[in-house]
């Protein structure tokens, strides 16, 4: 079996699916809860104490196989004006793009990695130990 984690770009899972075909691919959990954090940002202000706990609830959703439940409340939630109204939906629509790939407590349970780190520190390091 092989696994594709990707950042969410769609030119990484047009490469996923040329070169790996039935692979099955995940968001990196890393690059979606950036997304999350800026999202929450939006209805409530940077670092408010009501954007940290829509984060967190946001977090533990995504963990849980419920991005549906985060997509639903976030749209629920968009705010009526200002800069953040046109982020919100950059955010969301991330989401919606991605969200076939973001089934992490089903990745876990069967043994997937959700986040690219380990790979990436595992390139770094056999690159770093030929040169």
């Amino acid at each position: 079996m092989v696994v594709f984690l990707g950042d969410g770009a769609a030119w990484i899972w047009r490469l996923a699916r040329l070169n790996f075909h039935g692979a099955i691919c995940i968001l990196d959990f890393y690059h979606a809860t950036e997304h999350l954090l800026l999202l929450a940002n939006a209805p409530y202000g940077e670092g408010s104490p009501s954007a940290k706990k829509a984060y967190r609830r946001w977090w533990r959703r995504c963990l849980a196989d419920k991005i549906d439940l985060v997509i639903d409340e976030a749209k629920a939630q968009l705010p009526k004006a200002g800069k953040t109204r046109a982020l919100a939906p950059k955010q969301i629509n991330y989401l919606l793009r991605n969200r076939s790939r973001m089934h992490y407590q089903t990745y876990q349970q069967v043994g997937y990695f959700i986040g690219s780190g380990v790979v990436e520190m595992a390139c770094k390091t056999v690159v770093g130990q030929r040169l």
